[in-house]
């Protein structure tokens, strides 16, 4: 074991630097700053960078108004291209549709003709179909031996057609007869003539119901009950009104043995707008 003192070590080290930015107005003290620029040549550039800004912003500008132009130049020709398009399917459909001219004027003189049928016809009743409905109800103890209709003919349009014509010939002379009177105060003068035109005359049951036509029945019953029974049947048709007995006779044996052999009867009943047939109507649409 040594027992000594330590030698002392002596180190140089280096001295410590200290920056300049931590020593106030070092720098201002250090280097002065002398702007030698004359304020002309710095406005220059001033102006300069604001021409070169205002220059950028318009080229900026121009290149969006003329990508915006190209866009708009596209969807015009896209526009006109769906035009053409459609100017070629219109003109195409239009050459078809004139194939089709003669079946228009077909159609029409279709449409023509079936009015004129309604018209001359319009007024028709199928008699067979009145006889038949009655025949299939007949009571027991009755039978037919006479069928006479008639009926006014006039179709329901020509009826409702002459009917209004007559209201407005009548509005007309009403008219005529007041403007007269209203223009007479300085002396006379001739009235116009009064438009009379006879009204359409259609059969009336005997209970004042309006039809189109009359049925004259005559047949045979075993007794009045049996008519009766006839008359209601009758009654109960949906073509027929008010069905009356015109008389009823006794038939009496041959040789005028007085015995009761059965009764004789007619009867009339009133034809309804319902007993049209309407075969030649024209229909709604067609």
């Amino acid at each position: 074991m040594k027992l000594g003192r330590k030698s002392e070590v002596h180190s140089h080290a280096a001295p410590a630097v200290v920056p300049l930015a931590a020593i106030p107005n070092a720098n201002a003290a250090a280097f002065p700053h002398v702007n030698l620029v004359p304020a002309s040549i710095a406005q220059e550039g001033k102006l300069r960078t604001a021409k070169f800004s205002v220059v950028a912003s318009i080229l900026v500008s121009l290149m969006a108004v003329a990508g915006l132009y190209v866009m708009s130049q596209g969807q015009v020709t896209a526009a006109q291209a769906q035009l053409d398009t459609a100017t070629a399917q219109v003109a195409t459909l239009n050459a078809q549709l004139d194939g089709f001219k003669d079946f228009k004027n077909a159609s029409a003189d279709v449409v023509n003709a079936q009015k004129q049928l309604d018209l001359a016809m319009g007024g028709e009743v199928r008699w067979s179909s009145l006889i038949n409905d009655v025949s299939l109800t007949m009571p027991a103890g009755t039978s037919l031996t006479e069928f006479k209709g008639s009926i006014d003919g006039i179709s329901p349009t020509i009826k409702a057609a002459v009917t209004d014509l007559i209201a407005q010939a009548k509005q007309k002379a009403d008219a005529q007869a007041a403007a007269a009177a209203a223009g007479n105060t300085g002396g006379t003068s001739a009235a116009p003539p009064a438009i009379s035109v006879p009204p359409i005359v259609s059969p009336t049951s005997v209970l004042g119901n309006s039809g189109i036509g009359l049925i004259t029945y005559s047949g045979e019953a075993s007794n009045y009950a049996a008519v009766a029974s006839f008359l209601d049947v009758v009654s109960k048709q949906h073509t027929m009104l008010d069905p009356y007995p015109n008389n009823i006779q006794v038939n009496n044996a041959a040789g005028g043995s007085g015995a009761a052999q059965g009764l004789t009867f007619s009867a009339t009943v009133t034809i309804n707008e319902q007993a049209l047939s309407h075969r030649f109507t024209v229909k709604a649409g067609s």
